[in-house]
């Protein structure tokens, strides 16, 4: 195995446990989804109660999305610093200037519509081409 592939292995191991804890530590996934939020639905009306797959997309869309910042955090940086903001129109920028191979950008593309349509998210590590996304 060639040093290249040695690193991207840990790196993949390394966001695998990363990604363990967050899913085992919802307080810290809330906390990060206050700096990274993506507004994917209208606003909630008060009360009204979001069902356990919406929670359940939130937390995969919040997960993913770390990946993706860990991964290009200067790319994403420079979007928050340009714009200010990083909401749903921001996403898809990032999503488009990171060059993603094909099949994880269209992943990636879609998980918004997925999520107003309520169909089950996965996490990008279920994604056979996750490997080819890591630098």
């Amino acid at each position: 195995m060639s040093e290249a592939d040695l690193k991207k292995v840990k790196l993949f191991n390394e966001l695998i446990l990363k990604v363990e804890k967050f899913k085992k530590n919802a307080d810290k996934l809330h906390k990060f989804s206050e700096d990274i939020f993506v507004p994917l639905k209208e606003s909630v009306d008060e009360g009204e109660e979001i069902d356990l797959l919406q929670k359940q997309n939130d937390k995969v869309f919040n997960i993913n999305m770390y990946i993706l910042v860990k991964l290009y955090t200067k790319e994403y940086r420079e979007i928050r610093r340009k714009k200010g903001k990083f909401t749903l129109e921001e996403y898809y920028e990032f999503i488009e200037t990171i060059g993603l191979n094909d099949k994880v950008d269209t992943f990636y593309s879609r998980m918004p519509s997925m999520i107003a349509k309520n169909q089950i998210l996965s996490y990008v590590t279920d994604n056979p081409s996750f490997m080819s996304m890591i630098r």
